[in-house]
């Protein structure tokens, strides 16, 4: 096949994207190893795409990007997902502006879509989901995609990113695209590093850790190769004033003194104080006619989050345990695990790969400072217990595949193979002080008569009601071929059947893929796909209340009780649930690549039809609301929400990426790159408003609209329709020097009312570092992050809860950042 006719050189591109220049070499391509050189790895481990070949990034009949793990590793303040919504055009990772779970566990969207739809493989292994799931306004799914920050960055060799739905190839999720971590498999040697940083606002430090190793397995190739992260990150935070009072007036009508002492900072918006490590194996051992292998991983990761200010002149608070207000903190503690064997080999002359994988994620809530106003003055203002989510997933998978001679141009790739996959979710309920309603009413002062706020205040919980646990099994067979028709033509094609236990059923998807060379130097490529995801199990089950900042129909926050129902409970079939559809999607993907001496240019247009979108309802509150919840035993101060097949969206995109390399004789060579990537999503349907709503009758001053506009907004205008990255590499000698500079375009924060619209505006990222090479070894970096302290555009919209000063961004709100960076290899 002519992608084993020449081979072909990668070089670490600033901007991310590892792009190829062909090199003058006949050779029959070697198989994939480790990176040989600091920043270069050999272009034929790219294995995504079509079974049973190695292709490059150019030579790839779909959309393939590449980053290596010299350039992971050096990002200044980056975890895993940061470093690839920096380095890769098509990812975008938006930044929270608030202080809920997503804050630590942060969306990712790939071509304008939530994390889900992307699958992530580890060393082409399905890697297993988060226990916590989407619930932000950037990504309110209430799916658990793969949480990357899991995975230690001194483990990864180099990644590569599939651009194009493969639902048909390796399975659900793999809407959007695929990721695959491929881990370092070196047998000696290794490298180590430490990292410091520290915002420009002198707050926020970051410091990292990491050390790798390989040790040889045997006599005949065998390795173990041992990674390990640690990442501890102090808070930081930005905030507008609070406005308005903080205690009661005196009885004679003058304000408390205390008021000229408070300092109007109604919450601690920002980044939470986060410690995590991450420990990876990755480890091979020849055995006769088969390799056996193992890779694994473990986490622990440990966050405090603080919230919105909890005023002593509201039901909010106890001013005899909190006489000056208080903050609440949400703390986080969470245990990852993942454990593969295998093994591979020939048979009959199929190779072979035969593998197991089972994983657990478990994620706990607590909270250090908070109380539920309704225990009174002797409630506990500490719970340590107030949910436990768990996932667990257990994988079996066999792959065979072979060149079959039928006398064409080409022999003929034939792959087939079988998955079944056991998923559980499990939610544990939280002490019971937590959400009992303790019936305390104000004695005294200004609020006697008056009941107490019900609940952990800030905090999510999960009641006895809301516990619970779901299970699934699924078993998927594929079939997988592809041929050379001529030396310019290349054609695939793939088809998945899948079984699922429950309601989610049966599917078939397929793929066809072409790609013609007109030339030898420029290409035409393209495909057609359609994929299947089915619910996620937090979909399913997942319910919870918690004392949240809502915004209400203008855009302003306001504080309120949020009741997550189940979608199968009385409360949600009374306000119009209905059971969960698997989504649906069609993709399209026409391209040309253009490689030729230093220059690699590949462009591709796509589009996403997706049909029965899962996404969280608006917010359903009002008189008519809190009557049905109160008559179903609920309190009914609170506001309501459940999951429903919502919408349907149509997501057309372009991404450019381009690589030149460029010598400057004397002065060393410079590497010249660019990434563009457009989208734009479009909501083509919008499920009938349920007949149960209308019926609950008048509901002044309330919402009824189950997808209301600002949840439509939250689908388009939320991520950038843009982002364009330029960057040059500059290296002579030991010196190097990285200028990277990124436009995101503009985003929205879309109301219920036009009037509360916020637009914020399009703008530029600079990043720079300078490195020297100490001795043959020891390597010193530093450099800054948003160079220029750049900020997102400030919230237009005052309220008196301070609340965050900077709008939706798809940048760290943050500011500029400058850090030092020290690698030692052995």
């Amino acid at each position: 096949m002519r992608t084993h006719r020449f081979k072909m050189t990668l070089l670490a591109a600033t901007s991310g994207l590892v792009l190829v220049a062909p090199a003058h070499a006949a050779e029959p391509a070697p198989p994939a190893a480790a990176t040989s050189e600091p920043n270069e790895i050999d272009s034929v481990v790219i294995t995504l795409g079509v079974r049973g070949s190695q292709r490059t990034v150019a030579d790839s009949p779909a959309p393939i990007d590449v980053i290596s793990g010299k350039q992971l590793a050096e990002t200044g303040r980056a975890d895993l997902k940061e470093a690839l919504a920096q380095l890769l055009p098509s990812f975008t990772y938006s930044t929270v502006t608030g202080v809920a779970h997503n804050t630590i566990f942060r969306p990712l969207t790939n071509r304008g879509l939530g994390g889900a739809y992307t699958l992530v493989l580890v060393n082409g292994k399905r890697r297993h989901n988060s226990a916590m799931l989407s619930s932000s306004p950037q990504d309110n799914s209430g799916a658990n995609p793969v949480d990357l920050d899991l995975i230690a960055i001194s483990a990864v060799d180099h990644i590569e990113v599939l651009k194009d739905g493969a639902a048909a190839q390796y399975g659900s999720d793999a809407i959007a695209g695929v990721i695959n971590v491929v881990l370092k498999k070196s047998a000696s040697g290794g490298g180590a590093y430490a990292s410091l940083g520290r915002l420009y606002a002198s707050d926020g430090a970051v410091g990292k850790v990491g050390i790798d190793h390989g040790f040889a397995l045997g006599d005949n190739g065998g390795f173990a190769h041992l990674s390990l992260d640690a990442r501890s990150q102090q808070r930081a935070t930005w905030n507008n004033r609070a406005t308005g009072t903080l205690y009661f007036p005196l009885p004679s009508g003058a304000p408390d003194p205390r008021e000229a002492t408070w300092d109007h900072v109604g919450q601690l918006n920002g980044n939470p104080k986060l410690n995590a490590a991450n420990v990876v194996l990755n480890a091979e051992l020849p055995l006769g006619g088969v390799t056996a292998y193992t890779q694994a991983t473990a986490s622990v990761r440990q966050a405090a989050m603080y919230n919105f200010l909890r005023r002593p002149n509201t039901v909010n608070d106890i001013p005899e345990l909190f006489p000056n207000g208080f903050f609440p903190i949400l703390n986080i503690d969470q245990t990852d695990y993942q454990a593969v064997i295998g093994g591979r080999g020939t048979v009959a002359g199929w190779d072979y790969d035969l593998s197991t994988a089972y994983s657990r994620d478990r994620v706990k809530g607590s909270s250090d400072l908070t109380l539920n106003p309704s225990l009174g003055p002797t409630g506990p203002t500490r719970f340590d217990k107030l949910y436990v989510n768990r996932f667990t997933q257990w994988t079996n998978n066999i792959d065979l595949t072979r060149a079959v001679d039928l006398g064409l141009h080409a022999p003929v790739q034939v792959s087939f193979g079988a998955e079944h996959r056991f998923e559980e979710y499990e939610i544990e309920a939280g002490e019971r002080a937590a959400t009992a309603n303790g019936g305390y009413r104000f004695t005294s002062g200004p609020l006697a008569g008056q009941y107490a706020s019900i609940g952990a205040q800030a905090v999510t919980t999960a009641a006895p009601e809301d516990a619970g646990k779901v299970n699934r099994d699924s078993v998927a067979a594929y079939v997988e071929t592809s041929l050379d028709v001529s030396d310019k033509l290349f054609v695939a094609a793939a088809g998945r059947a899948e079984h699922y236990d429950d309601s989610a059923g049966d599917t078939l998807s397929g793929k066809l893929t072409a790609r013609y060379d007109v030339t030898s130097a420029f290409a035409l490529r393209g495909t057609i796909s359609n994929g299947f995801r089915a619910p996620s199990l937090p979909q399913l089950i997942y319910s919870q209340t918690d004392n949240r900042v809502q915004a209400a129909s203008d855009g302003t926050p306001v504080t309120t009780k949020v009741k997550v129902a189940r979608v199968n409970s009385p409360l949600a079939l009374a306000l119009g649930s209905e059971p969960l559809k698997p989504e649906k999607s069609v993709n399209y993907s026409l391209g040309f690549t253009f490689a030729q001496g230093p220059l690699t240019l590949t462009v591709d247009a796509y589009q996403i039809a997706i049909k029965d979108r899962i996404t969280k309802t608006s917010s359903l509150y009002g008189p008519a609301v809190s009557a049905l919840l109160v008559s179903q035993g609920f309190d009914g101060n609170q506001w309501a929400q459940y999951y429903t097949n919502a919408i349907d969206t149509r997501t057309r995109g372009l991404d450019v990426v381009a690589d030149y390399r460029q010598s400057l004789a004397d002065m060393g060579s410079v590497r010249w790159t660019l990434g563009f990537a457009w989208n734009k999503t479009r909501i083509t349907d919008i499920a009938s408003n349920p007949p149960e709503l209308a019926s609950l009758g008048a509901n002044p001053g309330g919402n009824l609209v189950r997808f209301s506009r600002s949840a439509q907004g939250y689908l388009t205008d939320t991520f950038p329709k843009t982002k364009l990255a330029l960057g040059a590499d500059w290296t002579r000698g030991p010196f190097g020097v990285t200028l990277r500079t990124t436009r995101y375009g503009k985003v929205a924060t879309i109301a219920d009312l036009p009037v509360g619209d916020r637009w914020f505006g399009a703008k530029w990222i600079t990043d720079l570092a300078l490195s020297a090479d100490l001795t043959p070894k020891l390597k010193l970096t530093v450099g800054a992050e948003n160079l220029l302290d750049v900020r997102p555009s400030p919230n237009a919209i005052p309220d008196s809860a301070g609340s965050a000063l900077y709008g939706s961004a798809p940048f760290s709100p943050q500011g500029g950042f400058y850090y030092s960076r020290l690698s030692y290899s052995f």
